[in-house]
Formats: C-alpha cells, structure tokens, sequence
C-alpha cells in the first residue's frame, strides 16, 4: 500500500479511463477498481477492498460511484475523491448527455435514430425479463411469492381453453 498521496494526475487518468471505458454497469465497475486498486497497483488490500464494498452496498445510491469515490479518497485524500469522482463520473455524463442532443435533433443522422430504436427495444426486452424474474419462484423454502403470478397464467390458459371449445369458464 501507498503511503504517500497520488498525484491528482495518476488519479485524473485512472479513473477517467474507468470512467471512459467501464460499460457494464456496477459490477464492471466493480470489476475494473478492484484491478486498479488490489491486483495491478496494490493501492488498497483485499480486505479493505471488500469493506469498502460492503459499506458502499449499505448506502443508498450507486454504489459503483460511491467505491470509486472512496478508493479515490483512499490513495489521494480529499482532493483525490473529489477528482476521482468527476473523473468517474464526467465521462458518462458528457457521452448522454452528446447522445441526448443528437437523438432529440429535428433531424438526427440515421445511426443515432436507428440506436435509439433498438435501445427501445431493448428496454421492453429487459422490462419483460424483469417482469418473468418476479413471477418465478424465489429461492428459500417457505417463501411463496411466485404463486400469484403462476395462479393467474393458470387462470388465463383455462379460459383461453374454454373459450376455444364454446364453453364459459366455471370459476375458481
């Protein structure tokens, strides 16, 4: 571990390249800090790395952002998390925010309005994903909160049924 601070451009350019690069979300994130910080630079322990985890998930927000914070803070102080953080930060929101205007354009150029349809499209997609995980019966003995759901599918496959033969649903 680094006793001495890090100068504001090592930190500047790490985390700017997290920033940059880290798509994927928080475990990417994740992934990518624990590289820099643990394994290539020997910046923060194993331990500390995984404390530092464990109290990020405990606070409300994002705790990828948090981490990144904090590891910043770690090996350059006040200063440091402050550089670290807009650092990590800047670089996504700078990437929406160019996207936003080109796609909010009265004419935007084809690629942009073509990405914009499939990121619709993928947005029903994950919603239905999300949807089909909260209608599956959770790990853990005693806990029943799929059945509803399985009920209700049940429920409709019976009057589709009758409604095919003529007949009216008796109910349940």
């Amino acid at each position: 571990m680094s006793e001495a601070p890090l100068p504001l451009r090592v930190v500047l350019r790490e985390w700017g390249r997290i920033g940059l690069i880290g798509f994927g979300g928080p475990p990417a994130h994740i992934s990518l800090l624990r590289k820099l910080c643990v394994e290539d630079r020997s910046w923060l322990s194993p331990d500390e790395f995984e404390a530092a985890i464990s109290a990020c998930n405990l606070l409300p927000g994002p705790a990828s952002t948090q981490l990144s914070i904090y590891c910043a803070y770690r090996v350059a102080g006040r200063p440091g998390a402050l550089v670290g953080g807009l650092a990590f930060i800047l670089p996504a929101v700078l990437i929406v925010l160019g996207l936003s205007v080109l796609f909010l354009a009265q004419s935007p150029p084809l690629v942009i309005a073509g990405a914009g349809a499939g990121a619709g499209a993928a947005v029903a997609a994950v919603a239905v994903q999300a949807a089909r995980q909260l209608g599956q019966k959770p790990r853990g003995a005693g806990n029943h909160l799929g059945q509803p759901t399985e009920a209700a599918g049940q429920q409709q496959a019976d009057c589709r049924s009758h409604r095919h033969r003529g007949q009216r649903p008796q109910p349940a």
